[in-house]
């Protein structure tokens, strides 16, 4: 997904015009969160790219989760589907509507659709809940993890 904001930063009338913003998840603000806020932005400068990173306390989403461990042991390592309920996709999309005031456009991780054919009414679904009355998203999926500091 961060190349998608190098490719955006060298054409000129975004890279002028555009604010790009990454925003960091975190269960609550502590000295971890915010060591991790300070890595993030390392990170993006080392690779040259030009964003405002922001740190979003989501406990409170998360707590709408009806079983919790799946964030940490089904999406995470499987980067696949994995089911989860209404409220908890609402809350995710509340979240991200109070902070894309005036966003052109929204980037946002794709999770492999389901390998269990009975799921994909419900993928899709989920991802029109999530999208829902927000600007324009792409939904992005990468194959591998690649990060390159040298040209």
């Amino acid at each position: 997904m961060l190349q998608l904001a190098t490719i955006l930063s060298m054409v000129k009338p975004w890279k002028t015009h555009a604010i790009l913003r990454v925003f960091l998840c975190i269960d609550a603000i502590n000295e971890n969160a915010l060591r991790t806020h300070h890595h993030f932005g390392e990170v993006l400068n080392q690779l040259r790219i030009n964003a405002q990173t922001r740190i979003i306390a989501w406990e409170n989403v998360k707590s709408l989760l009806n079983n919790p461990s799946t964030i940490n042991e089904g999406a995470a390592s499987t980067k696949e589907f994995v089911d989860v309920n209404d409220d908890y996709i609402h809350g995710i999309n509340g979240l991200i509507r109070q902070q894309c005031d005036k966003t052109s456009c929204l980037y946002l991780y794709l999770p492999r659709p389901p390998r269990d054919k009975t799921l994909c009414q419900r993928y899709i679904r989920v991802l029109d809940m999530l999208s829902n009355d927000l600007p324009p998203i792409m939904f992005v999926h990468g194959v591998s993890s690649v990060t390159c500091t040298r040209l």
